[in-house]
């Protein structure tokens, strides 16, 4: 460990000095859940450099336990055993069946045994092809249309028995709105196919990193 404030285990913990070995392994916890390599996967260049970070971090861990009170301090200090979520900062109840990462109670992934890290992939993954599938042939309708040099009502009615259609499909996933849509058809099933579209880019932009979209898709995984 080098020398100078900066560098300090008290500062790379983000604690005053302590002998408090409670008080250093909750600093550790902290600092873990925010700079753990698994919670930067999807991006090459942080992985390595929280690599780096936490590679520091454990350092910063068993030197300031070194400096704790004798009659608490291991006398090999280690980081938590590898039970522990990460992320939720809890004992794990579970392993992830990719990678073998504990996973907790709180995790959305935690009944199909995946860590936060392949559920974002899967979710990510899973509105890609939503995307795709609702905008291509939207797109399609709209330009092809104009390039073939169909009139505007031939074209608007195109794009709307499209998205009749599409909201037809997706209405199955709206619950008790579904009923509004239908109270006002078929202006509100073309409401409902627009809708549709305008979610699937939203929630492909959250997908990557929003745990609460995680647990709505889990939750209707027996629908998609």
């Amino acid at each position: 460990m080098t020398t100078g404030r900066s560098n300090s285990p008290w500062d790379i913990l983000g604690i005053s000095p302590t002998r408090d070995p409670d008080l250093i392994r909750q600093a550790y916890l902290r600092q873990a859940r925010r700079h753990h390599p698994d919670l930067f996967g999807r991006d090459p260049v942080r992985f390595q450099a929280q690599e780096e970070r936490m590679r520091l971090i454990n350092l910063a861990y068993q030197s300031a336990l070194h400096s704790a009170e004798p009659k608490f301090a291991p006398e090999n200090p280690k980081p938590p055993p590898q039970n522990h979520c990460i992320e939720h900062g809890q004992a794990g109840s579970g392993q992830c069946l990719h990678c073998g990462k504990a996973i907790c109670a709180r995790c959305p992934g935690i009944r199909s045994r995946l860590c936060n890290r392949h559920v974002a992939q899967i979710v990510l993954a899973h509105y890609r092809r939503r995307v795709i599938r609702e905008w291509v042939p939207f797109l399609g309708i709209s330009l092809g249309s104009v390039a073939i040099g169909l009139s505007s009502g031939w074209s608007l009615t195109l794009i709307a028995t499209f998205t009749f259609g599409l909201g037809l499909f997706r209405i199955r996933f709206s619950g008790w709105r579904g009923l509004l849509y239908f109270w006002i058809f078929p202006f509100g099933l073309m409401a409902s196919g627009i809708y549709s579209l305008y979610e699937g880019l939203d929630h492909l932009s959250r997908a990557a990193q929003d745990e609460s979209l995680w647990r709505q898709f889990f939750s209707q995984a027996g629908q998609v």
